[in-house]
């Protein structure tokens, strides 16, 4: 029997029988309170990303037996989103650099590609609480990245470059020059274009406070 806990509490939804997580997730939206929204899913004990719940909304909840749910204040995201997204996202720029120069150094020296390896895969996760964090302060916000530019490339381009990059990366992460090169060339100048698209959000929320 399917477990559904919102906040660590127990509910019941009453669904169709052949109801997906989209479903699921739509239904708890529209009962939460209007100062709660949805921050985190844990599917049987394991956290899901963002990226992956995308790709999740069409599972049918016959393929699940444990849902926990975990929401946050929208004040609280409304008042401190686009601070904790900017801290993310330049502490994680501030990480590639020294990814970077570790993996040029195991393209020399195969003995720490293993040090190299761990060292990114924790910037990567940190890639990835910012873009939760992102997509949360975006919905709260109702930011429209298709109205914010930087350099004249809309935040909505700027969000689907860093996409790619990653896919890109995930083809050739047993090259390390190579990762090297996409780490410096492309990845930490989207995420510059982030801190600063970020910024103007930043600026524009204080003058109309």
């Amino acid at each position: 029997m399917l477990k559904i806990s919102v906040d660590n509490s127990q509910t019941d939804v009453c669904l169709q029988p052949n109801a997906k997580l989209s479903d699921l997730l739509d239904n708890l939206s529209s009962t939460l309170p209007p100062n709660r929204i949805i921050t985190a899913i844990q599917l049987d004990g394991r956290q899901i990303s963002k990226a992956a719940e995308r790709q999740l909304l069409n599972s049918t909840l016959a393929e699940i037996e444990d849902i926990s749910i975990r929401t946050s204040d929208k004040a609280l995201w409304a008042a401190n989103g686009v601070d904790i997204c900017l801290t993310s996202v330049e502490r994680v720029r501030r990480s590639l650099n020294r990814a970077s120069e570790l993996f040029r150094q195991a393209d020399r020296n195969p003995k720490i590609l293993n040090e190299a390896t761990r060292y990114f895969s924790h910037c990567m996760e940190g890639i990835e609480r910012f873009s939760e964090s992102m997509l949360i302060t975006r919905n709260v916000l109702n930011i429209n990245f298709n109205f914010i530019e930087v350099d004249g490339v809309s935040l909505d381009a700027i969000e689907r470059g860093l996409l790619s990059i990653l896919e890109e990366i995930d083809e050739i992460s047993d090259c390390p020059q190579t990762l090297a090169d996409k780490i410096e060339d492309e990845l930490i100048i989207n995420l510059y274009q982030w801190s600063h698209g970020l910024k103007k959000i930043q600026r524009s929320l204080h003058s109309n406070s």
